[in-house]
């Protein structure tokens, strides 16, 4: 029974949790509960930000009598070190919370395992669950510090037979429109979206999130070797609240003293270092984006060569393109199949038998 009692509370953490993923970078998105007597005192997740942390926004919202020999469930170890925000460790200590239930140990370097020594050494009862689910919500932040580089989500919306467009460019809409909505979660979920300067001047799109009363816009990453963007395009809408990068190899510093303001940055690359994505990703990881949402269908090809994608997501729907429109793939130059990049279905989920979404992770 308490193991089942400890997975109900945990998802309720983990729940929490992701209705915070992608806003809170560069720290993970982490939830917590308190629980007495078998009954939710208090819930949180990571700030937006990144601060409080869960554990402190769940402890400050109680009283010390309430506190006293409660339990807490973490998603993720508690910090024992001080940085940008404090101890969380020294918080749960001195709150008098009795005991402590992880989802899973943190991997980065300054936390794990060190916070539970921590607690245990100052009496805390600490139990870790190694739990699929909590490891899977904080797999974009663990692959972020493992390889120092962001998660990288690669999307693509696709007919039955694999095509991106039609002969000629029309590509709205290849999906129903509750396919497109959870695209925006997906949005959401990722601390920037990346797509290609020709998606913005074929498409015009604005790359944000639409869902209603759901505030969360990411970062726009743009790939633009010849800052080709057009000024007055929708992605560049200063209404729109949010970061914008443009990665570019041009020198037309003109063009440049117009994009650039309080929103928007251009980043200027040499040609080998453009050429690069793994520079460009690594570059992004420096300013703290821990995952990255891709909506380019050129651009897949160059992430599938380079091997950088750890997630894709297709929505498939039951229409034939035919032979003449765009493939969902460019050439990749294969001399056998074993060469072929390897990928593996995770998950299937059909859209009121309209499209298909099928989830593959790298093998």
């Amino acid at each position: 029974m308490p193991e089942l009692f400890n997975k109900k509370w945990l998802q309720i953490a983990i729940h929490a949790a992701k209705l915070r993923l992608g806003k809170t970078y560069p720290n993970p998105a982490v939830g917590a509960v308190i629980v007495k007597d078998n009954l939710l005192l208090s819930k949180a997740a990571t700030g937006f930000k990144g601060s409080p942390h869960a554990e402190v926004g769940a402890i400050n919202k109680l009283s010390r009598e309430q506190l006293l020999d409660a339990t807490l469930y973490v998603t993720l170890e508690p910090c024992d070190h001080i940085g940008r925000n404090p101890s969380c460790c020294d918080l749960i200590i001195k709150s008098g919370i009795k005991r402590v239930v992880i989802g899973c140990i943190d991997i980065n370097p300054i936390v794990r395992g060190r916070g539970v020594k921590k607690l245990n050494d100052n009496g805390v009862i600490v139990e870790i669950l190694n739990d699929n689910n909590a490891k899977d919500l904080h797999k974009m932040f663990f692959h972020y510090i493992s390889f120092k580089l962001p998660y990288l989500t690669c999307k693509m919306a696709t007919s039955l037979d694999g095509k991106i467009a039609l002969a000629n460019k029309e590509s709205k809409w290849i999906t129903s429109e509750l396919s497109r909505n959870y695209v925006h979660l997906l949005r959401s979920r990722h601390d920037a979206v990346l797509t290609g300067v020709g998606t913005i001047i074929q498409d015009n799109p604005t790359l944000n999130c639409r869902i209603k009363s759901y505030n969360k816009n990411s970062t726009i990453v743009i790939l633009d070797r010849n800052l080709d963007i057009p000024l007055f395009s929708n992605i560049l809408d200063h209404k729109i609240k949010r970061k914008t990068l443009i990665y570019t190899t041009s020198e037309d510093q003109a063009k440049m003293s117009k994009l650039i303001n309080d929103q928007t940055e251009v980043i200027r690359l040499r040609n080998d270092e453009y050429n690069d994505s793994r520079v460009i990703l690594q570059d992004l990881a420096k300013k703290g984006i821990t995952s990255i949402f891709c909506e380019a269908g050129k651009l897949i090809t160059k992430f599938v060569k380079t091997e950088l994608i750890n997630e894709l997501v297709v929505f498939r729907t039951g229409k034939f393109f035919g032979g003449d429109s765009f493939d969902m793939c460019g050439d990749l130059d294969l001399k056998c199949i074993a060469d072929a990049k390897s990928y593996r279905l995770v998950k299937v989920q059909n859209i009121q038998n309209r499209d298909v979404i099928e989830h593959y992770i790298k093998s």
